[in-house]
């Protein structure tokens, strides 16, 4: 009967564990599968509310190949994958998290990036966002020979944050 005991004991750790730790490894977004054509939908993020908790969720599909200029020719580079690596100018007491959770966007497949945060009153204004990236590309720039392989870092800027107050 000892060893019952111990065995329900353990059993019940492991179910309080998988409660608590549950918002920790869940998925923070979902990805919107219906999402065909390459880009960052919406274009702006919703309006925020003091005192209200903040969720929204951008959704992400990644560009397949763009054409770059290369020592002064035309090159065409495929995308790998790319990855955001920060999400610039939110207020002091939000986040961000992604899906797939090492926030890198393939053209395969539509992902996510999550805003959380709980605006607070002295926050209510406009927020400029950028969103820091780095995209994994490889192009051929001679006739012959392995393609070129480089990440190339870039910033999107446009996006506005507004809190609004009561």
């Amino acid at each position: 009967y000892l060893n019952l005991a111990i065995m329900k004991k353990i059993y019940l750790t492991l179910i309080l564990l998988g409660v608590i730790m549950r918002p920790i490894f869940g998925q923070v977004c979902t990805p919107d599968n219906s999402i065909t054509k390459s880009g960052v939908y919406p274009d702006q993020p919703d309006t925020a509310y003091a005192d209200q908790a903040y969720d929204f969720s951008f959704q992400i599909l990644s560009i397949k190949d763009t054409a770059v200029i290369f020592s002064g020719q035309n090159v065409t580079a495929d995308i790998d994958s790319v990855k955001v690596d920060a999400v610039i100018g939110l207020p002091n007491n939000f986040e961000y998290a992604c899906n797939p959770s090492r926030c890198a966007f393939t053209y395969k497949a539509v992902g996510c990036i999550n805003l959380k945060g709980n605006p607070t009153p002295d926050q209510v204004g406009v927020y400029d966002i950028k969103i820091a990236t780095t995209a994994y590309a490889s192009a051929s720039v001679l006739p012959i020979g392995p393609p070129l392989k480089l990440p190339v870092a870039d910033t999107t800027e446009g996006y506005k944050l507004v809190i609004k107050g009561d």
